[in-house]
């Protein structure tokens, strides 16, 4: 709403610092939360245009002869002045005070867990995190890229992607809140994932379906049957899709490594790439919570 007065007041006095700091944040608010609304979502454009929303209040209200002045040919002075000023002053005051909870709340989160994150955290999520930064699970993670051979490429999704060794293998890190980005997979069943990540050049799944932290079927399905906004349902649906895709994959015959946590599995068939070893093959398919 304020960007086309913004642009006509340009016009007209393009040579004015005030007005061109007035031009600038008003347009840059506003095309930041419409180009985030339509590129990504709602919530982020909020998140990301809330310090160009901030800067246009006091330079809308404050300034002189700004875009809400009564006549281009008068300056805003006197009482009025004062009142404009008195009136950013009651916004921010408001601002403070609706806003001052998560600002307490996240001092708080800075000196209980060392960390100013937005949202609410408890104990478990502390000792989860902590447990994935350790040196147990850095092992752990080494272990499971020495059973595939180097220099082949590796699709992972796993918890803790940086304790993989890069230089050893080239690797591609998957999150399934990618799945509204443009390089995101699009594989509705196991042939549809095979075929687009063999169009990758991927050799070997790293798939771990233990997880603190991914998301299960049943959770995915619940949040399906309630009030979801487009981009979210689209995360769950394909989710959804892909860890029954996963789940048809991690057969006996394509399985390298499985132990409960974590299934290593063959993606491309043994005459593109080396056969799996025999060792710690399993009797089962991977089985993920229903």
């Amino acid at each position: 709403m304020l960007a086309p007065p913004s642009l006509k007041l340009l016009l007209k006095q393009r040579t004015n610092p005030v007005h061109l700091l007035n031009v600038a944040a008003t347009i840059g608010a506003s095309f930041t939360f419409v180009g985030i609304a339509v590129a990504v979502n709602d919530e982020a454009a909020l998140r990301y245009s809330l310090p160009f929303l901030i800067a246009v209040t006091p330079t809308t209200l404050i300034f002189r002869r700004s875009i809400l002045a009564f006549s281009d040919n008068q300056y805003l002075s006197g009482l009025t002045q004062k009142g404009f000023v008195a009136i950013t002053i009651a916004c921010f005051v408001a601002l403070i005070a609706i806003f001052a909870p998560y600002g307490v709340q996240r001092f708080s989160r800075l000196i209980q867990f060392r960390s100013v994150i937005s949202f609410p955290v408890n104990q478990q999520v502390v000792a989860a995190e902590a447990a994935l930064m350790s040196d147990r699970e850095e092992r752990y993670t080494r272990d499971l890229q020495s059973k595939l051979p180097a220099g082949r490429t590796i699709w992972a999704w796993l918890d803790a992607p940086f304790h993989l060794d890069f230089g050893r293998n080239r690797i591609w890190h998957f999150n399934h809140d990618w799945f509204i980005a443009p390089w995101s997979l699009h594989g509705r069943n196991a042939e549809e994932l095979r075929q687009e990540l063999v169009v990758r050049n991927v050799d070997y799944i790293l798939w771990q379906h233990r997880s603190d932290f991914t998301p299960n079927l049943p959770f995915l399905r619940r949040q399906l049957q309630g009030a979801e906004s487009v981009e979210y349902r689209v995360i769950h649906q394909n989710t959804i899709n892909l860890l029954l895709a996963l789940q048809t994959l991690a057969n006996p015959l394509n399985t390298v490594y499985a132990d409960g946590r974590t299934v290593l599995i063959l993606l491309r068939p043994p005459s593109q790439s080396r056969p799996p070893s025999q060792e710690n093959r399993p009797h089962s398919t991977v089985d993920i919570d229903r």
